[in-house]
Protein backbone atom coordinates (compact mmCIF):
# COMPACT_ATOMS: atom_id res chain seq x y z
CA UNK A 1 0.00 0.00 0.00
CA UNK A 2 2.39 2.71 -1.06
CA UNK A 3 1.14 6.25 -0.54
CA UNK A 4 -0.74 5.57 2.66
CA UNK A 5 0.80 6.77 5.89
CA UNK A 6 0.19 4.71 8.98
CA UNK A 7 -1.80 6.45 11.69
CA UNK A 8 1.18 6.31 14.04
CA UNK A 9 3.36 8.34 11.65
CA UNK A 10 0.89 11.08 10.77
CA UNK A 11 1.39 14.48 12.40
CA UNK A 12 -1.01 14.98 15.28
CA UNK A 13 -3.78 17.50 14.87
CA UNK A 14 -3.51 20.40 17.25
CA UNK A 15 -6.50 20.91 19.48
CA UNK A 16 -7.99 24.36 19.64
CA UNK A 17 -7.03 25.85 22.97
CA UNK A 18 -9.73 27.89 24.66
CA UNK A 19 -8.78 31.49 25.26
CA UNK A 20 -8.37 32.41 28.88
CA UNK A 21 -10.70 35.12 30.07
CA UNK A 22 -9.94 37.67 32.70
CA UNK A 23 -11.18 36.76 36.14
CA UNK A 24 -14.79 37.81 36.47
CA UNK A 25 -16.48 38.64 39.75
CA UNK A 26 -19.17 36.32 41.03
CA UNK A 27 -22.68 36.75 39.62
CA UNK A 28 -23.93 38.26 42.85
CA UNK A 29 -21.11 40.81 43.09
CA UNK A 30 -23.26 43.63 41.68
CA UNK A 31 -26.07 42.85 44.11
CA UNK A 32 -23.66 42.70 47.04
CA UNK A 33 -22.18 46.03 46.02
CA UNK A 34 -25.55 47.73 45.68
CA UNK A 35 -26.75 46.33 49.02
CA UNK A 36 -23.48 47.10 50.78
CA UNK A 37 -23.45 49.00 54.07
CA UNK A 38 -20.92 51.33 52.47
CA UNK A 39 -23.06 54.22 51.24
CA UNK A 40 -20.29 55.38 48.92
CA UNK A 41 -20.09 52.05 47.08
CA UNK A 42 -21.46 51.84 43.55
CA UNK A 43 -21.36 49.23 40.80
CA UNK A 44 -19.37 50.13 37.68
CA UNK A 45 -20.92 48.01 34.87
CA UNK A 46 -18.16 48.59 32.30
CA UNK A 47 -15.32 47.35 34.51
CA UNK A 48 -17.63 45.09 36.57
CA UNK A 49 -16.21 46.36 39.84
CA UNK A 50 -17.58 47.82 43.03
CA UNK A 51 -16.04 51.27 43.48
CA UNK A 52 -16.04 53.88 46.22
CA UNK A 53 -17.43 57.26 45.10
CA UNK A 54 -15.10 59.26 47.31
CA UNK A 55 -11.80 57.59 46.38
CA UNK A 56 -12.53 55.87 43.08
CA UNK A 57 -10.86 52.74 44.42
CA UNK A 58 -12.42 49.32 44.76
CA UNK A 59 -14.79 49.15 47.69
CA UNK A 60 -14.39 46.18 49.99
CA UNK A 61 -17.62 44.20 49.45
Amino acid sequence: MPGKIHKRHRPKKKKATPQKRAAQPADGAATQCINSRNLNAYWEPVTRRCLDRTTGREAAG
